[in-house]
């Protein structure tokens, strides 16, 4: 049933990224701020030169474009909870799991929030679960 479950969240949010014009909007502003990544580089390393007080916090804007993923499930086709447990945080207990015997489905799944809570299932995996 999860890997059904998953599968239909994947077709169908594969289907409304290829045709929203918002999702196309997004991903051409994300670019945009991908090729002006030296340009950040250079600014960044022009103002720190300039800092006369080396005591004195560096304060950085933040842009979503900083965070964002475009290979990531969207909100809207999942069942994940990342405001107590941020893509992150799960990505590097994932990577925990990759030399283990857990399913790359169960993996898939556990990306959208969607979980197998089975004694038969990998101790790692079902601890990851109960987070």
């Amino acid at each position: 049933m999860a890997q059904d479950l998953v599968l239909v969240l994947q077709e169908y949010e594969q289907k409304w990224r290829e045709g929203s014009p918002a999702w196309k909007r997004k991903l051409a502003q994300y670019e945009a701020w991908l090729s002006r990544a030296k340009d950040r580089e250079r600014m960044a390393a022009r103002a720190a030169a300039q800092k006369k007080d080396p005591d004195e916090p560096h304060i950085e804007t933040a842009e979503w474009q900083a965070s964002f993923n475009p290979d990531e499930p969207l909100p809207a086709f999942s069942f994940a909870n990342t405001r107590s447990y941020s893509m992150s945080m799960l990505e590097e207990d994932l990577r925990d799991l990759r030399w283990t015997s857990t399913p790359a489905w169960a993996i898939q799944c556990l990306k959208r929030g969607i979980a197998v809570h089975h004694s038969g299932m990998n101790k790692r995996y079902r601890m990851i679960i109960e987070r």
